[in-house]
């Protein structure tokens, strides 16, 4: 009888060891990409009637656009400038709209994080904007992001989020929490939108100058 009890518990043993295997390679990270974290970005249409500025969103435009990840702990300080490698992009109808998929080397961290995501920025408007010197452990998401502008008609495309940790897995596969609350679609949202102002005919003449803040 002992023996026999014996042979039940190494068999449970077996069994228990096998389950733990079974999901641990079933469970590949969803976010893991060719040497880097893979994210998607939805670009969403304008909305006014008039499409946004700039091209069409073809595949050959969206991909070709410079994009960077800043990188800030959980206090708001800056830790990364970091830049996403295009795989794909699928316009929907219309091309005022679509969806991408990127990857990105982030650096591995057991602590909470803020990234934000800024699509259609090249590296010498960064430069630009820094003045050369790029930025330090001193500046925060506030001081940069409230002085941040474009201009001469560029679309730029933005979103923030907040992650738990950022991870790797023992074969060097990332492993984070979901984005935003549909996965690891991150939503931007577009600087500028065109808009047009119909004027009455005996108007025009008296009308110089049209502004507006958003």
């Amino acid at each position: 009888m002992k023996i026999n009890i014996q042979h039940i518990v190494l068999l449970l043993m077996l069994l228990l060891a096998a389950c733990t295997e079974q999901e641990l390679v079933s469970s590949p990270s969803p976010q893991a990409g060719n040497g880097g974290c893979r994210f998607r970005v939805s670009i969403p249409a304008p909305m006014v009637s008039t499409r946004a500025m700039g091209d069409e969103l073809t595949e050959d435009y969206v991909t070709a656009l410079p994009f960077f990840v800043l990188e800030f702990d959980e206090n708001g300080f800056f830790e990364a400038f970091l830049e996403a490698k295009a795989e794909s992009f699928e316009p929907d109808a219309g091309g005022a709209s679509g969806k991408g998929t990127y990857t990105v080397n982030l650096p591995v961290s057991n602590e909470r994080h803020i990234l934000h995501f800024v699509l259609g920025m090249a590296e010498e408007d960064w430069n630009d904007f820094t003045g050369g010197g790029g930025f330090t452990a001193s500046d925060s998401e506030t001081d940069i992001f409230s002085r941040l502008t474009v201009g001469d008609n560029k679309d730029v495309y933005w979103q923030r989020v907040e992650v738990e940790h950022i991870a790797k897995t023992e074969d060097g596969q990332y492993d984070i929490p979901p984005l935003t609350d549909d996965g690891y679609t991150v939503k931007l949202v577009r600087n500028f939108a065109q808009v047009t102002v119909t004027v009455a005919d005996d108007l025009r003449s008296k009308l110089q100058d049209v502004s507006f803040v958003v």
